[in-house]
């Protein structure tokens, strides 16, 4: 059996096909993607999304975006920013617990995430585990689901829960963000290193992933309700 030929002997040098996880394709790249559409309208791009790995010599894939360990064989690997957790909770479900203190998770229903990461948030910031979740979900997009709906509070990555928050459909429980065990990447084959629409897209990414690490760095800002109740308690 003669092997599989590259993928890209249709490509042109203004295509790029990009595949990407589907919930930072939805929460994180949608929201910039005009930016780059509207400084090269000359590339013709096409988002794939998808979890799984990509085979760049069997799939008409030139790049894709990545949340993991970032070491991946075979591939070239462009950093892009980290991931950043934090306990989140729908204004319906904190509207149950009015008295709750701002500082202490205690008492609310937890979700389960896929990491299991809150035993390592209780030991970083204080505080102890539940003895029972609520529930348990096996990805984070129906985690994040569940907390908008008001089951519970979960321990959600930033990416995905940000323009939850910027829209008031869930509420930031703490400002301190705790660093998540993966990070996101751009990956590519090199044969690929300097293919026009890719270097142009390669540039845009890496400007906008820059620019988002910059406010991820900075401190979350409670709700006004939160902040005066930790006031009222000094």
């Amino acid at each position: 059996m003669q092997p599989t030929a590259p993928a890209d002997r249709e490509r042109t040098e203004q295509s790029l096909t990009l595949s990407v996880m589907p919930s930072v394709a939805s929460s994180w790249l949608l929201p910039r993607l005009p930016g780059f559409v509207s400084a090269h309208p000359e590339i013709d791009l096409s988002v794939h999304s998808s979890v799984d790995l990509v085979d760049f010599d069997r799939e008409a894939i030139d790049a894709a975006m990545r949340f993991g360990p970032g070491s991946w064989p075979g591939v070239h690997i462009d950093p892009l920013f980290d991931e950043w957790l934090l306990p989140v909770a729908s204004p319906v479900l904190l509207a149950r617990f009015p008295d709750r203190d701002p500082d202490e998770l205690a008492g609310l229903p937890l979700l389960r995430d896929p990491s299991d990461r809150w035993t390592d948030w209780f030991a970083r910031f204080g505080g102890s585990p539940p003895r029972r979740y609520v529930a348990s979900f096996s990805d984070t997009e129906t985690l994040q689901r569940a907390a908008i709906e008001g089951i519970g509070v979960a321990l959600g990555r930033m990416t995905m829960a940000q323009p939850m928050i910027d829209h008031g459909r869930l509420v930031a429980l703490s400002p301190r963000p705790m660093r998540a065990d993966f990070s996101h990447y751009l990956v590519y084959p090199p044969r690929l290193e300097r293919h026009p629409a890719l270097v142009a897209f390669r540039a845009w990414l890496l400007d906008a992933a820059a620019a988002y690490a910059r406010t991820t760095a900075q401190p979350m800002k409670l709700p006004r309700a939160t902040r005066a109740r930790a006031r009222r308690r000094s």
